[in-house]
């Protein structure tokens, strides 16, 4: 069934990451945190991403982490160290035509604002707040005739940070819409110290075409963020 699907142009296979070749690699934090994960293969070939991504280094050494350097990013400040990108096709050819999902993973060190003295869920709920509020009326003042209710997905909503465990350690995890436009984002933190803390970001979003491939895509991208995590070890 799969061939004459295949052959009449209706093949609604959909692949994404390959896990079944996996690159091993370490960000070794020193005197903090050394981090083992694994990226799946079959990244996104979008400007030569894949060819040049198996050029970079297997393994990371950041010597002091204070004295990286950070860029303002949305609410936060962050200092990338890694980036894993793919793109989930329907049927057996790689054309933008064909691209039904897109995932990213990024792994940076970010950093709170000096003076803070809030726990870290408190500091990242307060971010949100202020972030939110000027992203959501930038948005109303575009659209003045539109209730929030007409506006619905254009507006931020508030993260629900939740507490959970990656790989023995005590982390936050949380996800939003429309942070960036168009966009999911599921985060995971772990404390370094009082300032910095571990961010490992997924960022996703569809292309369905329907709503049944649109609940495979949702359980497929589901499925393998969590493949993602649960590679990950992390050890004083």
């Amino acid at each position: 069934m799969a061939f004459f699907s295949s052959l009449f142009g209706c093949d609604n296979t959909l692949t994404g990451p390959d896990f079944n070749v996996q690159e091993s690699k370490v960000i070794d934090i020193t005197d903090v945190y050394r981090v083992d994960y694994q990226m799946p293969g079959n990244m996104a070939t979008e400007f030569g991403f894949s060819e040049k991504y198996k050029q970079q280094p297997k393994s990371i050494t950041i010597k002091d982490y204070k004295n990286l350097e950070f860029e303002n990013d949305y609410w936060y400040q962050s200092s990338s160290l890694d980036v894993g990108m793919w793109e989930y096709y329907r049927g057996s050819k790689r054309t933008e035509k064909n691209i039904a999902a897109e995932l990213s993973v990024r792994i940076s060190i970010n950093k709170t604002d000096s003076n803070h003295t809030a726990e870290l869920i408190d500091y990242i709920n307060n971010a949100y707040e202020v972030f939110v509020k000027e992203a959501n009326d930038k948005t109303r003042s575009y659209y003045p005739e539109h209730t929030d209710a007409d506006l619905g997905d254009w507006l931020i909503k508030m993260p629900q940070i939740e507490t959970r465990s990656l790989s023995s350690k005590n982390a936050l995890t949380w996800a939003t819409y429309g942070e960036v436009k168009g966009r999911h984002l599921k985060y995971i933190a772990v404390p370094i110290d009082s300032q910095y803390y571990l961010n490992i970001r997924f960022r996703y979003s569809y292309s369905a075409k329907d709503n049944n491939e649109l609940e495979k895509l949702q359980a497929m991208l589901s499925n393998d963020i969590e493949k993602i995590v649960s590679s990950i070890i992390i050890k004083n």
